[in-house]
């Protein structure tokens, strides 16, 4: 099958499985399925300039005009093209969270989104057989350079309460992963008048301080930090800044289903209601909340691009996964790490309350999870397939899209979903007793092996 990509663009390892060559063509394909104005921009490693020009060369070679905006938060690029009706779309050189030497480039629709399968399908088949519309040699594409950052942060203030912020006594931490939100983040920060101490807050693509991936296991100098001195908060950045984790203010790791528990119940008290969208792997306390708060949740597969979708399409007030990523429908349906931080801030000072107390406010369950390597993609696709055979008519299934989810009772749970992006299983367990939540994480690892 041929298949360059997978739930979050193309990725891979540079000058291995991807290089400057592979970029030229892939830039020529997008050109050749999406003429006109294009933004493309870029996360702080090494290789994405390298890369990112490659592409751009592509896409001029079809006439594009390109608007280069740099090293930027992907939330940025996506907030420009959204809010630009000249711009036919965009792409980001990125790798997100991956190890240094990884990258790979995601394709924004037209509207500010994550480009739907199908037109990634349709730039795929462009590639496979190189039928590139190229140029005539005096059309060839028009190239300019552009600064969002201070556009992006406007937009950001737009969907925070500024008032409730600006000039307020508090200090936070912010671990920027020495990605593009050392640039965005820190400038916000900034211009709202709040101190702060940051942390790998300089660019730098060999990800010095720490790996890009924003688990609690990689952050353990925010913890530090935040434990030998007074701060109301924490805030930790992805690779490319469209994810956000927290800290309370006595430096403990928040989980992210709280944190987007936390969010939905301000904005539902807020809004007196309304619909949020997260994914099949998100713990039942963001069930629980939305309930309580009089709203409605809707589930999706795994991956921002179906949350995003799906907001759209029922016009939904919020949306997110576990993972850090935030999606608020009054500014944009993608990630974006800086409103999260924006709207986290808000909260804490418009509510008076600590993060652990908003925290401590919100249903808890045991949500664990685990990953089994297999050989390849082929193995793991089977994998599921036979897990599907074996329990296809079982009323306790849910057939996901990438998976199969378990209910033992309405609230425990076993998730079992192939990776988007490695040939790994991921398994995910949630109880209200921890002892059985362990038990059905073991169960499904059984599963996996024995199936």
């Amino acid at each position: 099958m041929r298949q360059l990509f997978g739930t979050n663009g193309i990725r891979g390892i540079v000058n291995n499985t991807i290089d400057s060559s592979f970029f030229l063509y892939i830039g020529m394909a997008y050109g050749s399925f999406k003429k006109g104005k294009i933004a493309v921009g870029r996360d702080s490693r090494i290789s994405s300039r390298m890369l990112e020009d490659s592409f751009i060369a592509g896409l001029l070679s079809t006439g594009c005009e390109v608007i280069d905006t740099g090293i930027v938060p992907i939330p940025a690029i996506q907030y420009y093209i959204k809010n630009n009706s000249s711009v036919k779309g965009g792409a980001m050189i990125t790798a997100s969270h991956n190890p240094p030497e990884y990258n790979g480039v995601k394709i924004i629709a037209e509207d500010g989104t994550e480009a739907p399968e199908d037109d990634e399908k349709k730039i795929e088949d462009i590639y496979f057989e190189k039928k590139f519309n190229k140029a005539f040699w005096k059309d060839t594409g028009s190239y300019s350079k552009r600064d969002i950052i201070d556009y992006y942060i406007q937009g950001v203030s737009k969907m925070v309460d500024l008032g409730s912020i600006d000039g307020k006594d508090l200090k936070i931490v912010l671990d920027a992963a020495n990605g593009p939100g050392s640039i965005s983040s820190s400038k916000f920060l900034k211009t709202m008048n709040i101190r702060y101490v940051g942390i790998n807050t300089n660019i730098d693509g060999t990800f010095p301080g720490r790996n890009p991936e924003p688990t609690e296991e990689n952050l353990d100098v925010i913890q530090k930090v935040m434990k030998n001195g007074k701060f109301n908060f924490g805030v930790a950045h992805d690779g490319d800044a469209d994810r956000s984790v927290f800290f309370d203010e006595d430096g403990r790791f928040i989980d992210g289903d709280i944190i987007l528990s936390i969010v939905a119940k301000y904005l539902l008290e807020q809004k007196k209601g309304g619909t949020i969208v997260t994914t099949v792997a998100t713990s039942s306390s963001l069930k629980d909340t939305v309930e309580e708060c009089g709203g409605r949740l809707i589930e999706t597969p795994v991956g921002s691009i179906y949350v995003a979708r799906k907001m759209m399409e029922v016009g939904a007030i919020f949306g997110g996964e576990g993972n850090g990523g935030l999606i608020f429908a009054e500014h944009q349906y993608c990630r974006d790490g800086l409103a999260a931080l924006g709207k986290i801030l808000e909260i804490i000072i418009k509510k008076g309350k600590s993060l652990s107390d908003l925290a401590n406010e919100i249903p808890r369950y045991h949500l664990l999870k685990d990953k089994i390597s297999v050989k390849n993609t082929y193995v793991r696709a089977d994998i599921i397939k036979r897990i599907k055979k074996k329990y296809f008519g079982d009323e306790r299934v849910h057939m996901e899209r990438d998976g199969i989810k378990i209910y033992c009772d309405e609230k425990d749970w076993i998730l079992i979903r192939k990776s988007g992006t490695e040939p790994i299983l991921r398994i995910y367990a949630e109880s209200k007793d921890e002892k059985k939540a362990k038990n059905l994480l073991d169960s499904g690892r059984k599963l996996i092996k024995n199936v």
